[in-house]
């Protein structure tokens, strides 16, 4: 539902909440810090490289809080750039904790937002926005987070073990047991029969559609007669977040958020 922007003014604000990086990302003009969309990026991305984005969001009005992931953006750890040069099972361990962690981050920073100010209203609304790893940890909020009204991962999975085919041999048991406990797909009855917009894409070899695909029709049923509040889109493209990904999402808050 884009919106004439050409006039308006736009705000961007960096505050550390609870020692978290936030951007608050809104239009001046049409803003409500009721309706309030989290962006999450993917992996060695950030919330910076991201703004052409969140702007869309917030061309439509939304309160957008964009959350640097652990070691990202404005948290950025140089042993980031290193950890190309470490073995596989290093990496999957790496890549792990900082999405935990993240996840860790965002559930204090939601926490923040709907105990103070205007969060306290009882209209406030939350949506998650996630592309890559963000979208995954857009998946398993809502297994812990209930205030959460709606959830739009795009070139995600719901099973944070996919892909990843000998997890045993690249995961420690204290790991694997952290993600038994948060892994969405295993979690996924304990979640309200909320809103959940998915978007992959056709020729995504980093995390492929059929990962998604093959758990569908077992998350509709676990909706049971709410199971169309689950909308599935496959765009053609690879593992790459576009302006109509965003566009959709956009679209699909306005009616929930």
């Amino acid at each position: 539902m884009a919106t004439d922007s050409s006039h308006s003014k736009y705000s961007i604000l960096i505050k550390k909440v609870l020692d978290v990086p936030v951007y608050e990302f809104f239009n001046d003009d049409i803003y409500d810090r009721q309706r309030i969309i989290i962006y999450l990026h993917g992996f060695s991305s950030s919330t910076e490289e991201n703004l052409r984005y969140l702007f869309q969001f917030a061309r439509d009005g939304f309160f957008v809080l964009g959350i640097d992931a652990r070691e990202h953006g404005l948290r950025r750890s140089e042993s980031l750039d290193a950890s190309d040069h470490l073995d596989r099972s290093k990496r999957t361990e790496r890549f792990y904790r900082i999405m935990m962690g993240t996840q860790e981050d965002v559930l204090r920073v939601i926490e923040h937002y709907l105990s103070s100010g205007s969060g306290q209203n009882e209209k406030t609304r939350i949506g998650v926005f996630g592309v890559s790893m963000g979208g995954m940890i857009a998946y398993g909020l809502p297994v812990i987070e209930k205030r959460i009204a709606a959830v739009a991962p795009t070139i995600s999975s719901p099973d944070w073990l996919a892909g990843i085919f000998w997890p045993g041999r690249y995961l420690s048991r204290k790991t694997m047991r952290k993600i038994s406990e948060l892994n969405p797909i295993g979690n996924f009855g304990q979640i309200p029969p909320l809103p959940i917009l998915i978007q992959n894409a056709t020729d995504d070899h980093v995390l492929p559609a059929k990962y998604t695909e093959k758990h569908l029709a077992r998350m509709k049923d676990q909706y049971g007669d709410a199971n169309e509040k689950i909308v599935y889109m496959k765009h053609s493209g690879g593992h790459e977040l576009t302006s109509r990904m965003i566009e959709n999402a956009a679209d699909w808050f306005s009616q929930y958020i």
